[in-house]
């Protein structure tokens, strides 16, 4: 009885820690995916800011060669505006980009995070299946020295 006892005890012990193994992966990834999230959004963030500085200075630009009295509708000025636009653009898009490789990353941490909690919780049966094939191993030993025990007598006498 105790043998039994003992054994179906240490099973719910490790069932109970793999679901809480389970519990902490899955809280890890859910943090994960958040911090994901955050990513994301100030690679937009980043990339809205250096929009916004390149609007400022495309029009610096233009109203510095107005006041030296340049056409900024051809020539250098044209030339320049296209650069200084493809620079923004580009900037922005790699800020943007950053973000989501970031974001990326982090989601791939935490679909690990959850396949370990998976893991872990498999293990946790695993083991109760343990304690309970262990336990069922000591009370047939238990039951064959109790017979053995009985049948002492018939041998002695």
């Amino acid at each position: 009885m105790l043998i039994g006892g003992s054994a179906a005890l240490g099973a719910y012990g490790n069932v109970q820690q793999g679901k809480q193994a389970k519990k902490y992966y899955n809280y890890q990834a859910d943090q994960a995916m958040a911090d994901a999230e955050a990513e994301r959004q100030m690679g937009e963030v980043r990339a809205g800011k250096i929009r916004k500085a390149g609007t400022l200075a495309q029009s610096q630009v233009r109203a510095g060669y107005g006041a030296s009295g340049v056409d900024v509708n051809t020539g250098t000025p044209v030339a320049v505006a296209t650069q200084l636009q493809r620079d923004i653009s580009s900037d922005a898009l790699t800020e943007l980009l950053t973000g989501q490789r970031r974001a990326a990353s982090l989601q791939a941490t935490a679909a690990g995070q959850r396949q370990a909690g998976a893991n872990a919780q498999q293990a946790g049966y695993n083991r109760a299946a343990g304690s309970l094939l262990s336990g069922a191993a000591g009370i047939a030993q238990a039951r064959e020295a109790r017979d053995r025990w009985k049948r002492l007598p018939d041998k002695l006498g």
